[in-house]
């Protein structure tokens, strides 16, 4: 069994911001806002651990990938629907 490290990358929007923006398509919307988000943190992040976080009582916990960025930044993806934004790339030794 081989350990590694784990970096997340934000998928490739499937049309052009200006089109995303103007006809409200939200995936789209958030991947660019996704890779926006990660060029200001420094790159893309890396999987630090899992982690629950109790938002509310009355709402299900779902279990969220703790991602450190680069500079230092953390932040958490929950892994239901991860894949919809992400695509994980191990970093080989």
């Amino acid at each position: 069994m081989n350990e590694s490290i784990v970096r997340v990358v934000p998928r490739e929007p499937l049309i052009g911001v200006d089109i995303a923006e103007k006809y409200g398509y939200e995936v789209n919307n958030a991947l660019w806002a996704l890779k926006s988000f990660h060029s200001k943190h420094g790159g893309s992040p890396i999987i630090s651990g899992v982690v629950t976080i109790d938002a509310s009582t009355r709402s299900q916990t779902i279990p969220r990938y703790k991602l450190l960025f680069p500079d230092g930044f953390i932040d958490y993806a929950k892994i239901d629907n991860f894949d919809t934004f992400y695509i994980l790339v191990p970093e080989l030794n």
